[in-house]
């Protein structure tokens, strides 16, 4: 019987839950790319094709002004999004069918959390802040410039995968009925 003390039962459908807001969270980034094409399509297009460094030769060779490249960049990012999102909502799914599962079971639960992570560092870690944010330089850019939603966008990924990876020990036992 579930007991409001149970301690491990709460952080088990913590992390659970965590995993499931987190994932909503990444859908509703791919969602909102989707649905609102236009709004971020005009990011891509700027810093792809470095609108606040033309005027600066040394750098502005490395720009693509491709629209076909670019919408191939940006379907990478939705699907990035969309794909990290999915395996974060399969990892809260499965932790929370496993919560009073022996802990072996609990933190298999916790593998697609890991390839969700994987997706969102490479889309908001490698895809903003290396390629975007340095290559195409977005940091010079004063209207196009994403880093700061990046960053909270994998650090809460990440910070939320510090907790969910922590190790869960067995459930409490039942309280002796002496």
């Amino acid at each position: 019987m579930l007991r409001y003390a149970d301690g491990d039962f709460w952080i088990r459908s913590s992390k659970a839950l965590l995993a499931l807001i987190v994932g909503m969270w990444a859908l509703a980034a791919a969602y909102g790319n989707v649905a609102d094409y236009g709004t971020n399509w005009i990011y891509v297009q700027n810093i792809m094709s470095m609108s606040a460094t033309q005027d600066d030769p040394i750098v502005a060779w490395r720009a693509i002004d491709d629209p076909a490249v670019q919408r191939v960049a940006y379907a990478a990012i939705i699907v990035g999004e969309a794909v990290a999102g999915a395996f974060f909502i399969l990892a809260g799914i499965l932790m929370g069918l496993r919560i009073g599962k022996p802990s072996r079971s609990f933190q298999a639960a916790k593998a697609p959390y890991a390839i969700g992570l994987i997706a969102a560092l490479l889309v908001w870690l490698f895809g903003f802040m290396v390629v975007a944010g340095e290559w195409f330089q977005m940091w010079r850019s004063p209207t196009y410039n994403a880093q700061q939603s990046a960053f909270m966008f994998y650090a809460t990924m990440l910070l939320a995968g510090v907790y969910i990876f922590q190790k869960s020990e067995e459930p409490l036992a039942p309280p002796d009925s002496r």
